[in-house]
C-alpha cells in the first residue's frame, strides 16, 4: 500500500527530521513524497534530508516528486538512484525558475 505525502513550505532542519522519522515508522509497503508545494534550502538539511531517504529506499521504494533540485543532485551524487527502489519524478530545476 502507498499514500502520497504531499509536502509544503521550506522545510528546515525541524522538519526534515520529523519528516525522516515519520517516512521511517511507516508501515506502508512503498513511500511517494510530494515537494511541488515545498522546498528544501539549508544546505545541511538537503545533505540530512538526502542521506535519510537513500536509507529508507535501501529498506522500500520510495518515489519522489517535483523534488527540489539540490536533492535530486544530491541524490545522484550519493548514488542512491542508482539502487532502483528510489525514482524522481520531474524534480525541479531552480536555475530555469530564477531566470
Amino acid at each position: 500500500m502507498t499514500s502520497v505525502i504531499y509536502l509544503q513550505d521550506t522545510l528546515e532542519l525541524p522538519e526534515v527530521d520529523q519528516l525522516l522519522e515519520r517516512l521511517q515508522n511507516s508501515l506502508l509497503d512503498s513511500l511517494h513524497l510530494d515537494f511541488q508545494e515545498a522546498d528544501v534550502e539549508e544546505a545541511q538539511a538537503v545533505a540530512r534530508l538526502a542521506k535519510g531517504l537513500r536509507r529508507i529506499a535501501q529498506i522500500k521504494p520510495l518515489q519522489i516528486d517535483y523534488a527540489p533540485g539540490l536533492l535530486a543532485h544530491n541524490l545522484y551524487r550519493l548514488g542512491a538512484l542508482q539502487q532502483g527502489k528510489l525514482t524522481l519524478f520531474e524534480p525541479k530545476d531552480e536555475l530555469a525558475q530564477s531566470s
